[in-house]
């Protein structure tokens, strides 16, 4: 009966991904027992699950996301923008790792690298069909496709920057080694991205003389998303609103994103349950908890990585379930697997790799210290991007809303919180230089109406550059391309008063706190109501664009 089971086993296992390192060598006894048969089961390979499932995420992430991206590219290569004769990577549209250019796509080739870059990623997965081919070839398609959407809401920014590392990673590792250094590759990366992404607000609070996590910061970042991605649902919203008026509460968070960052490191140190809990678990939270806060998306593209944390536990659960032993018995297998002492230490299994492939772990070697080079270096800050790599700078400056610093809002009728748009809620405006410049012609031309107001005053010598030299300390700037009316612009001139006629200790005093609370409350009323009946959005001009 176990000699049978086996051998349908066999037949009936699907040639998805073959994560397998063992063959069947000789009959198998009638009388051995059910722990034999999982023994002699062909066992899921975890480098070859973890391809498997990233593969399959990443893929479908794509598919449900591409409808959104068309659109957004659509419009995009007709837009007339400075914006759309550039292509790369990050909002500035960087060279990838400052090397190569990329070609402008038309709209049809836009579609077809889209789909090759999904088939690609499913045929990945089959081990009889060589992935690592498919692999370098989907390494490839990623520039090809993400950089025509460098500047749109869902795929823009630092969003998809782990999808080029994990596909080189993988692409390096043979499907037949036992070896599960590309894992540990991965997880080395995640703590470097991490670390120095905690390190550039260390080193933003020592440079500006303010500590990063003492809340205001926080609260900051949290109110100007109130404006350019307001939650969608009432808990999202009030969660929104509750951290702006509890600054200790965001002291808290703060101070706990700082040691996550900067402390990511440990989790390579310690036992695999841990290491997965905190690299995968916290990580996962992290993500979550910007997504709902902030309406940043790091979970569709970034977060799938994280799987590397559980690769192994997620191969002994497939392999009880593939040789036929049932949900109950595969979660035993993986939970047994999630617990069990800690095997080989991460330069011990590097080492490993090494001696079976030491060209590949050689190269991954010498990626990871580009990442090294480029993100403890903080070039992003310095506006000397290598995407990829990064220290991930967003959010590194210390705040406070009532701080005599530069502030810019923006409200727009666009839903930043998903795909298709123009994200023009950091950098695009007409105050910046290009490649951050809008002018008066491109924000005529934008798909949604939008206003963009606060002051530049004083402007910090360190941020100078980015800034036209007419705006910078102008105490009150504004770019619409609808008519406000003069209801809403006094209030935005008002919100705009409260937050520079201050002091800095407002940022704790819940009655201001209030009062500002309610004046993003009333603009964003108005401006709704505004743009109703104004400009090419109006509820009027669409009827008849219909009719």
């Amino acid at each position: 009966q176990a000699q049978s089971v086996c051998r349908c086993t066999c037949c009936i296992y699907p040639t998805l991904g073959a994560p397998m390192s063992s063959k069947f060598t000789a009959d198998i006894p009638t009388d051995v027992g059910e722990a034999a048969v999982l023994q002699l089961t062909e066992q899921w390979h975890a480098v070859s699950t973890f391809r498997v499932f990233y593969c399959l995420i990443i893929a479908g992430v794509i598919c449900m996301h591409h409808w959104h991206h068309a659109c957004f590219y659509r419009w995009f290569v007709g837009s007339g923008l400075q914006q759309e004769q550039r292509r790369g990577l990050g909002y500035a549209a960087v060279r990838p790792y400052g090397l190569f250019e990329l070609p402008r796509l038309t709209v049809a080739q836009f579609h077809v690298a889209g789909a090759t870059l999904v088939a690609t990623l499913v045929l990945a997965c089959f081990d009889n069909l060589a992935p690592r081919i498919f692999l370098w070839c989907a390494f490839a398609l990623y520039f090809l496709y993400f950089s025509q959407l460098f500047c749109e809401s869902k795929a823009g920014g630092h969003s998809t920057v782990m999808i080029p590392t994990t596909l080189f990673m993988l692409g390096l590792a043979s499907p037949d080694s036992g070896s599960v250094w590309p894992l540990e590759a991965l997880k080395i990366y995640l703590a470097l991205a991490y670390c120095a992404s905690g390190f550039c607000k260390l080193a933003g609070s020592v440079y500006f003389g303010r500590f990063w996590g003492n809340g205001t910061t926080l609260q900051c970042y949290v109110y100007e998303a109130m404006w350019t991605r307001p939650g969608n649902h009432p808990a999202v919203q009030w969660a929104q609103e509750f951290l702006l008026c509890s600054p200790y509460i965001c002291t808290v968070f703060g101070v706990f994103s700082l040691i996550f960052e900067a402390g990511f490191p440990a989790v390579l140190f310690a036992p695999h349950w841990c290491s997965a809990v905190l690299g995968a678990g916290a990580a996962l939270a992290f993500h979550a908890g910007i997504e709902l806060l902030m309406g940043l998306d790091f979970l569709s593209y970034w977060c799938p990585v994280l799987l590397a944390f559980v690769a192994e536990d997620i191969a002994a659960t497939a392999t009880v379930l593939s040789a036929g032993g049932g949900f109950t018995k595969a979660a035993s297998a993986g939970l047994q697997s999630f617990l069990a002492p800690a095997g080989a230490s991460t330069l011990v299994t590097l080492r490993q790799g090494f001696d079976a492939e030491p060209l590949a772990v050689a190269l991954a070697g010498l990626y990871l210290l580009g990442q090294v080079l480029v993100s403890f270096s903080f070039r992003d800050i310095i506006g000397e991007e290598r995407l990829p790599f990064s220290c991930c700078p967003m959010f590194f400056f210390p705040r406070n809303l009532f701080r005599a610093t530069p502030k810019l809002f923006c409200i727009s009728g666009a839903n930043w919180r998903k795909g298709g748009y123009l994200d023009c809620s950091w950098l695009y405006n007409q105050a910046f230089v290009p490649p951050f410049e809008l002018r008066d012609e491109d924000l005529a031309r934008l798909q949604f109406p939008i206003v963009t107001f606060g002051t530049l005053a004083p402007m910090p010598e360190e941020l100078s550059f980015r800034v036209k030299p007419k705006y910078r300390d102008q105490p009150f700037v504004m770019f619409t391309n609808i008519d406000l009316g003069e209801e809403l612009i006094g209030r935005l001139k008002e919100l705009v008063r409260e937050l520079t006629e201050a002091e800095e200790r407002d940022a704790w005093r819940y009655e201001k706190l209030l009062t500002v609370l309610e004046l993003q409350k009333e603009c964003q009323a108005l401006f709704a109501a505004r743009s109703s009946y104004i400009g090419p959005w109006s509820d009027k001009t669409r009827r008849e664009k219909a009719e």
